[in-house]
């Protein structure tokens, strides 16, 4: 059902991801990409969600560069994950010009930058605005400007609440790169155009991209903290038994 052709970038309906409980509810939990439409055709999906709320984790810099436009109704809620703008995780006409004259080392900067994020953006507090929305049973959406990094760290939080392993989280955060192949082939050749030195576009194609290896980050910074996912989730995010077991009775299509 939401599969149109839209240019939308990174977008997911989570519906149909198996669980222990059964398949997570088709329509109800949405990832995406910056949430502008960019033809008659994204304005039509956005409509046939029929959302409650879209949850915005952009940095301020990023919002004002391209705020989101949604359709009539839809409360929109800012969850701001990261503050500052930096290459690798955040993108505006800022950054990306920043990145066209990086030194390399600017470059070894930035690429530890990304992987101390990935150390902490699980625990940030603002995925607790999803998570409130979860315990009313809302439709919603969530994102960031790629769809991949902090829309990636939240999407995993919601699939290990429902009882998903790590390993089928680390599935769907990679698949971003499928999702994103066509818009990052564009900026490749765009780079190649561009001229620009080699160190530059292997970074930019480095973050275009999601990688096990940040996936493998985050998960290392909640199991070397705590025994299970479940009691990480309690501990820093108040998500208890209690909970987990009224968003599964919401969002599950039992077999």
């Amino acid at each position: 059902m939401f599969m149109a052709k839209t240019k939308v970038v990174n977008f997911r309906d989570m519906g149909g991801l198996d669980t222990p409980y059964g398949k997570i509810a088709s329509g109800k939990i949405f990832r995406t990409g910056a949430f502008v439409p960019k033809c008659r055709a994204d304005k039509e999906l956005f409509e046939a969600m029929h959302l409650d709320a879209v949850v915005d984790f952009r940095t301020p810099a990023e919002v004002e560069d391209k705020p989101d436009r949604l359709p009539e109704g839809v409360e929109y809620i800012r969850a701001v994950i990261f503050e500052v703008d930096a290459p690798g995780i955040s993108t505006t006409s800022s950054t990306i010009k920043d990145v066209f004259t990086m030194t390399d080392e600017q470059i070894a900067s930035a690429r530890a930058f990304v992987e101390k994020t990935y150390s902490s953006m699980a625990y940030s507090k603002e995925y607790d605005k999803v998570f409130a929305l979860l315990d009313e049973g809302k439709t919603f959406a969530f994102h960031c400007t790629a769809g991949k990094d902090r829309t990636g760290v939240c999407a995993m939080l919601i699939e290990l609440a429902l009882g998903r392993t790590f390993d089928e989280c680390k599935e769907q955060y990679l698949a971003s790169n499928a999702y994103r192949e066509k818009e990052n082939k564009k900026v490749a050749r765009l780079m190649r155009l561009m001229c620009l030195r080699k160190p530059v576009r292997d970074f930019v194609d480095e973050v275009l991209r999601t990688h096990e290896h940040l996936f493998e980050i985050a998960k290392k910074s909640i199991l070397d903290k705590y025994p299970t996912a479940e009691a990480f989730l309690e501990a820093e995010h108040g998500i208890t038994p209690e909970r987990r077991q009224h968003w599964i009775s919401t969002y599950i299509k039992a077999v």
